[in-house]
């Protein structure tokens, strides 16, 4: 014969209670979790315990620290979880990649280094700028650029007799932070060959680049002599060369002396 068991049963209410216990619990520990972790959010990005006491940069002299600070915060923010603090939050700082070495955004700004203190809560940047080796002029403008051959400014086109100048006949356009020519290779040629015309009293007037598909540049001197040379290599022993012509011929009588054969010279 069935058994019934009526709605005031002491088991029943047992097991209510039992069930009750447990979902106030639950509320407790998931009410604790709440309050937890809105204190952690609280704590971390609302108070002043993460707050950078001291940001400096070092070293900028053409340029102002706040543009250095500025560009280096607009890099670090490419990585989209960063943009969740401020910039003067040390875990802004201190937490995945910063820039180091060329700053992209700022082509002045050769190196840098960022030094952080956690605990005293203190940024240090440590600039190292370009210094200008020339003056570049294309058909259009001319730019500045350092011994790398890296474009990090615009630049007057009338300019001192002191500072050297390359006039490129190029029609084409100058980015700057990179290489003024498609092939870091030329411009470091060019800058490897200039010292030995400079050790032989060669007085450089003009630079001019040719068309890029020739490959070939040349320098005019003083007394109107051109000489020609690769933009794929620079000649084997110059200075010794130049020194042997310089005693050989009478160079003001040359109208050009042309290095652009491996091995190889020739002059008129």
């Amino acid at each position: 014969m069935a058994r019934y068991v009526s709605d005031q049963s002491p088991i029943l209410k047992s097991k209510l209670r039992a069930g009750q216990r447990r979902l106030y619990l639950r509320f407790i520990i998931i009410f604790c979790i709440v309050v937890v972790i809105g204190a952690l959010v609280y704590f971390v990005f609302y108070t002043d315990t993460f707050k950078i006491k001291k940001l400096e940069v070092i070293g900028s002299r053409r340029i102002a620290s706040d543009a250095v600070v500025d560009a280096v915060v607009n890099t670090m923010q490419e990585v989209s979880w960063r943009r969740w603090f401020d910039r003067d939050h040390i875990l802004f700082w201190l937490l995945g990649e910063k820039p180091k070495g060329s700053l992209g955004k700022l082509p002045i700004v050769e190196d840098i280094s960022i030094k952080i203190d956690a605990w005293e809560r203190t940024i240090r940047m440590d600039v190292r700028e370009r210094d200008l080796f020339g003056i570049w002029c294309t058909v259009q403008d001319c730019y500045g650029f350092d011994r790398n051959g890296v474009v990090f400014a615009s630049a007057p086109v009338s300019i001192g007799s002191l500072l050297l100048k390359v006039e490129d006949e190029n029609d084409r356009l100058i980015v700057s932070g990179y290489s003024v020519l498609p092939d870091r290779r030329w411009i470091q040629n060019i800058i490897t060959t200039l010292p030995a015309l400079i050790a032989n009293q060669f007085n450089i007037v003009k630079i001019k680049i040719k068309e890029l598909n020739l490959r070939e540049w040349v320098i005019t001197v003083d007394d109107g002599l051109d000489l020609y040379f690769s933009l794929d290599f620079v000649p084997e022993s110059l200075n010794d060369i130049l020194e042997n012509l310089r005693d050989r011929l009478r160079l003001d009588g040359l109208t050009y002396i042309d290095f652009r054969v491996p091995n190889r010279i020739y002059y008129k």
